[in-house]
């Protein structure tokens, strides 16, 4: 048996427009300020003599840096929002990825069920470690229960089946740490032929898990927004997505 050592790979954040149009908004305004600084004193008295002349009369220096500093603003949103589609390729995007889910058990062993959800495709595969599993029901006791899994933990939960894991969500992963192979690349990622297995029964009471048990995928890289890319509400024989 080989063993290759799976590395983590980093986990981007999803884009903010927010930072980007303060700067832009602030650069106008400074450009707006040294123009009208940049003004003669003939121009101020020019200003005067037509205020006092035309109430109604606007300055066309003041109508020139209006018109100077609203160009720069807008050119500057239009940039960085043209900007933020173009980085849309580096995984900061929200992610986009296409799943199915179905019921299965293993090996026929019909106590054995789990969900299985199974990624299709992706546009960008994300870091394993930022992709949670929450798993949330009602238990026999009517108390609420939740259970939130990362797909890179270690102890019985990457790499692992619900037949050799006492855990409630395992992840197996579709990679190729053969060094030489065509698309190698050892490190934990979530896209498109991975797949999460969650068993359908209560961690800590052994019972089954009730019908309209809640799945959620989300993305939560450290530090940055979480995002939920899709929700299942499962039954003892259906699971159904919700968005």
């Amino acid at each position: 048996m080989v063993c290759h050592m799976v590395r983590l790979r980093p986990a981007t954040s999803v884009a903010s427009f927010a930072p980007g149009l303060i700067a832009v908004s602030l650069v106008g305004a400074f450009v707006g300020a040294l123009l009208m600084r940049s003004r003669t004193e003939e121009d101020e008295e020019e200003l005067m003599e037509s205020l006092s002349g035309d109430e109604q009369a606007v300055s066309p220096v003041i109508a020139t840096i209006l018109l100077v500093a609203i160009t720069v603003v807008l050119s500057g949103v239009i940039y960085v929002w043209a900007n933020s589609l173009a980085t849309d390729s580096t995984g900061k995007a929200t992610p986009r990825l296409t799943f199915d889910a179905s019921a299965e058990s293993f090996a026929g062993d019909s106590n054995l069920w789990y969900w299985a959800v199974n990624v299709r495709s992706h546009d960008n595969e994300l870091a394993a470690q930022a992709v949670f599993v929450v798993v949330e029901w009602i238990d026999s006791s009517g108390e609420a229960q939740s259970h939130r899994t990362s797909l890179a933990n270690p102890n019985g939960v990457y790499g692992f089946l619900p037949s050799n894991s006492p855990e409630l969500v395992t992840y197996k992963d579709s990679i190729n740490c053969n060094e030489g192979t065509l698309g190698y690349d050892c490190s934990a990622g979530f896209g498109a032929n991975d797949r999460i297995q969650i068993r359908m029964v209560d961690p800590v009471s052994g019972e089954d898990l009730p019908n309209n048990t809640l799945i959620t995928l989300q993305y939560a890289p450290s530090g940055g927004t979480a995002v939920i890319m899709m929700t299942y509400v499962a039954s003892q024989t259906s699971i159904s997505p919700q968005y």
